[in-house]
């Protein structure tokens, strides 16, 4: 085997081993409500759903104008979150972060 070879192999097993290596990242998780709307934008039945997509993001991927999504909640998941269900919420409100600035300290007027 010549150098070049030797090279594209560690290349290839490179990107395999970074491939299968698994994501332990923290999410946050959005309660939605979701009410799918029929042909002539009549309102359906109601479901709350939880999911990683912000409310903008879940209309766009299941199918905008087709349905109304309002958000209704949102919390932050810490930690190695791989492998498991969505997080319950949490009860200390410093990891709940809701809208940006919402738990954060009031600034003073100079």
């Amino acid at each position: 085997m010549n150098a070049k070879q030797k090279r594209i192999m560690i290349a290839i097993a490179w990107a395999i081993g970074s491939i299968s290596v698994p994501s332990m990242a923290a999410y946050r998780v959005y309660q939605l409500k979701v009410t799918p709307l029929d042909e002539k934008n009549r309102p359906l039945k109601t479901q709350v759903r939880l999911t990683t997509l912000d409310p903008y993001q879940y209309e766009s991927t299941h199918g905008f104008g087709k349905v109304r999504v309002v958000l209704t909640d949102s919390w932050f998941c810490p930690g190695d979150t791989s492998s498991k269900d969505y997080c319950p919420k949490p009860k200390d409100k410093r990891l709940q972060r809701g809208p940006a600035g919402l738990f954060a300290p009031k600034r003073k007027n100079p």
